[in-house]
Protein backbone atom coordinates (compact mmCIF):
# COMPACT_ATOMS: atom_id res chain seq x y z
CA UNK A 1 0.00 0.00 0.00
CA UNK A 2 1.35 3.42 -0.73
CA UNK A 3 2.69 5.91 1.94
CA UNK A 4 -0.28 8.51 0.59
CA UNK A 5 -3.25 5.56 0.38
CA UNK A 6 -1.54 4.74 4.39
CA UNK A 7 -1.96 8.06 5.22
CA UNK A 8 -5.29 8.93 4.01
CA UNK A 9 -7.00 6.28 5.74
CA UNK A 10 -5.05 6.87 9.17
CA UNK A 11 -6.28 9.98 8.99
CA UNK A 12 -9.80 9.36 9.49
CA UNK A 13 -10.72 6.83 7.23
CA UNK A 14 -11.83 9.83 4.54
CA UNK A 15 -13.53 7.38 2.01
CA UNK A 16 -16.27 6.77 4.41
CA UNK A 17 -19.36 8.74 2.91
CA UNK A 18 -20.62 10.05 6.53
CA UNK A 19 -17.46 11.94 6.50
CA UNK A 20 -18.42 13.40 3.12
CA UNK A 21 -15.99 12.00 0.89
CA UNK A 22 -16.43 10.98 -2.27
CA UNK A 23 -16.29 7.44 -3.16
CA UNK A 24 -12.78 6.56 -5.07
CA UNK A 25 -12.26 7.48 -8.93
CA UNK A 26 -10.10 5.39 -11.41
CA UNK A 27 -8.51 7.30 -14.31
CA UNK A 28 -7.68 4.49 -17.18
CA UNK A 29 -5.85 5.87 -20.13
CA UNK A 30 -6.43 3.29 -22.92
CA UNK A 31 -6.81 2.54 -26.01
CA UNK A 32 -8.78 0.52 -28.77
CA UNK A 33 -5.95 -1.23 -30.35
CA UNK A 34 -4.65 -2.25 -26.84
CA UNK A 35 -5.50 -6.28 -26.00
CA UNK A 36 -4.71 -5.45 -22.79
CA UNK A 37 -6.62 -2.39 -22.10
CA UNK A 38 -9.71 -4.84 -23.63
CA UNK A 39 -9.01 -7.62 -21.05
CA UNK A 40 -9.38 -5.47 -18.09
CA UNK A 41 -12.48 -3.78 -18.78
CA UNK A 42 -14.12 -7.28 -16.90
CA UNK A 43 -12.39 -6.11 -14.07
CA UNK A 44 -13.21 -2.14 -14.46
CA UNK A 45 -16.87 -3.24 -14.57
CA UNK A 46 -16.43 -5.24 -10.93
CA UNK A 47 -14.96 -2.18 -9.90
CA UNK A 48 -17.91 -0.33 -10.75
CA UNK A 49 -20.52 -2.46 -8.47
CA UNK A 50 -18.01 -1.28 -5.27
CA UNK A 51 -19.01 2.13 -6.44
CA UNK A 52 -15.84 3.44 -7.99
CA UNK A 53 -16.31 6.24 -10.59
CA UNK A 54 -14.61 4.82 -13.59
CA UNK A 55 -13.26 7.19 -16.25
CA UNK A 56 -11.93 6.05 -19.67
CA UNK A 57 -9.74 8.00 -21.89
CA UNK A 58 -9.14 7.12 -25.39
CA UNK A 59 -5.37 8.45 -25.94
CA UNK A 60 -6.21 8.54 -29.66
CA UNK A 61 -8.88 10.64 -29.55
CA UNK A 62 -7.76 12.63 -26.64
CA UNK A 63 -3.82 12.76 -26.73
CA UNK A 64 -3.87 16.24 -25.01
CA UNK A 65 -4.70 14.72 -21.76
CA UNK A 66 -2.29 11.91 -22.29
CA UNK A 67 0.59 14.56 -22.80
CA UNK A 68 -0.87 16.30 -19.71
CA UNK A 69 -0.67 13.28 -17.55
CA UNK A 70 2.76 12.33 -19.26
CA UNK A 71 1.12 9.16 -20.58
CA UNK A 72 3.30 7.24 -23.42
CA UNK A 73 1.54 3.88 -23.28
CA UNK A 74 -1.43 2.04 -22.59
CA UNK A 75 -3.05 1.12 -20.46
CA UNK A 76 -2.41 3.18 -17.38
CA UNK A 77 -4.19 3.63 -14.14
CA UNK A 78 -4.96 6.73 -11.47
CA UNK A 79 -6.16 5.73 -8.55
CA UNK A 80 -7.69 8.95 -6.53
CA UNK A 81 -9.01 9.14 -2.72
CA UNK A 82 -10.88 12.36 -1.85
CA UNK A 83 -9.59 14.06 -5.19
CA UNK A 84 -5.84 13.27 -4.41
CA UNK A 85 -3.76 10.80 -6.88
CA UNK A 86 -2.44 7.76 -4.48
CA UNK A 87 -1.31 5.54 -6.92
CA UNK A 88 -0.35 4.96 -10.83
CA UNK A 89 -0.24 1.54 -12.38
CA UNK A 90 -0.26 -0.38 -15.87
CA UNK A 91 -1.21 -3.19 -13.97
CA UNK A 92 -5.28 -2.81 -13.17
CA UNK A 93 -5.04 -6.15 -10.57
CA UNK A 94 -3.19 -3.54 -8.53
CA UNK A 95 -5.75 -1.33 -9.15
CA UNK A 96 -8.32 -3.42 -7.50
CA UNK A 97 -6.68 -4.57 -4.91
CA UNK A 98 -6.20 -1.23 -3.68
CA UNK A 99 -9.80 -0.30 -3.85
CA UNK A 100 -10.81 -3.05 -2.06
CA UNK A 101 -8.36 -2.13 0.62
CA UNK A 102 -10.49 1.18 0.87
CA UNK A 103 -13.45 -1.24 1.78
CA UNK A 104 -12.01 -3.22 4.54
Amino acid sequence: MSLILATLLWAGGCIQPNNGCVRPRVLVFSASWCVMCQQDKVELARLRTLGVEVQVINIDTRPDLARKYGVTTVPVYFVYVCGRDVQRTTDVIVVVNTVRSLYQ
